[in-house]
């Protein structure tokens, strides 16, 4: 897997800008007349909407191909940078990937892989496979400390 949050971001936010150019059509349609105005900046001047959003979408457009080329470009290399520690393999047979989950002495630490049958792509939560796993375990002695103290907690109660 793959950090790509920057790109998700940039392809929100042009998604929210395509929806934008929808809607101000969708009321210029409607209602007529003028065109919808948007000031570019909080005390900025007023634009056309619709010229606004389009040239946003043609800027985000931009920006995400070259983000996209980017990673790509950054996942060459096996040094860390957008390649996280999680990974699908994919096999061409069924007695391959039963024989590959039988497996269990592959190297000498047992927690350095885990193997098992891959869930729905629908259930998968995706932006849980780009987490650092020094953050992960940071978390997971948070969450026991915490377990800790509540118990030292409640203790004089009981």
């Amino acid at each position: 897997a793959k950090d790509t949050s920057g790109l998700q971001a940039l392809m929100h936010e042009r998604d929210a800008a395509k929806q934008k150019v929808h809607k101000m059509e969708a009321k210029l349609a409607r209602d007529g007349g003028d065109r919808p105005m948007v000031r570019e900046s909080f005390m900025g001047v007023q634009v056309d909407a619709i010229e606004y959003y389009s040239r946003r979408v043609e800027e985000l457009e931009k920006q995400v191909v070259e983000e996209r080329s980017r990673i790509q470009e950054a996942s060459k290399n096996l040094d860390g940078g957008v390649n996280s520690s999680s990974a699908f393999v994919t096999f061409g047979k069924r007695s391959d990937a039963e024989l590959c989950l039988r497996i269990d002495n592959i190297c000498n630490d047992p927690d350095s892989w885990e193997l098992y049958t891959p869930p729905e792509p629908s259930d998968i939560l995706w932006n849980d496979l780009t987490q650092d796993d020094t953050m992960q375990e940071i978390r997971t002695f948070l969450g026991y400390l915490a377990v800790v103290g509540l118990y030292f907690a409640y203790m004089p109660c009981v």
